[in-house]
């Protein structure tokens, strides 16, 4: 099983975002789920893939070109070099049966709610979570919650994320929603 997971190339401002993501790359590897990540070794992203790689998981980094000098140098696993950021979320869909959000800023945004919107339309059955750390997507979930209630999100679309501040209670609620098929 692999999981891609999209954050921040910062640490944020609260040392707890940091351990909380190193945790969670922690737990996947205890549970043998594979990391799909942006291959960075900066910010949450180097903290998630530090904790699969002291687990001794697996970890896939998928790194634009222009930032493979910041790519992460103690990664178990594969590092793919791509020519830009559509090629990554390509290849990380590709890549994952599951995704879960972090924070992070723009480009993680972005990542989350194309495999969001992937989902809606029906492209795929993947599940698509948030780690709701400290509240940090409260204001993103009312948005989400003021688009379905303004007609312009439907229920199995807002049912299709999963939303938890807890790493365990998250990772096995996108476990159970894994197709068999894989798509």
């Amino acid at each position: 099983m692999k999981f891609a997971v999209y954050c921040g190339s910062l640490p944020g401002n609260d040392e707890s975002y940091m351990r909380l993501a190193k945790e969670l790359g922690a737990r996947l590897a205890a549970r043998k789920i594979d990391l799909v990540y942006g291959g960075g070794n900066l910010g949450l992203m180097g903290a998630v893939a530090n904790g699969v790689a002291e687990g001794g998981g697996h970890i896939t980094g998928v790194i634009p070109d222009f930032f493979e000098g910041s790519r992460h140098r103690n990664a178990v696993g594969e590092t793919i070099i791509v020519p830009n950021f559509y090629e990554r979320k390509k290849i990380m869909f590709e890549k994952s049966d599951a995704f879960i959000a972090l924070p992070g800023g723009i480009g993680t945004v972005d990542e989350v709610t194309d495999i969001w919107t992937g989902f809606r339309i029906r492209k795929h059955s993947k599940p698509v979570g948030l780690f709701n750390m400290k509240g940090y997507y409260d204001h993103f979930l009312k948005w989400a919650e003021n688009a379905a209630t303004s007609g312009f999100i439907d229920d199995v679309s807002m049912q299709g994320l999963v939303v938890s501040d807890g790493i365990d209670d998250l990772i096995d609620e996108l476990c159970k929603r894994i197709s068999p098929s894989g798509q």
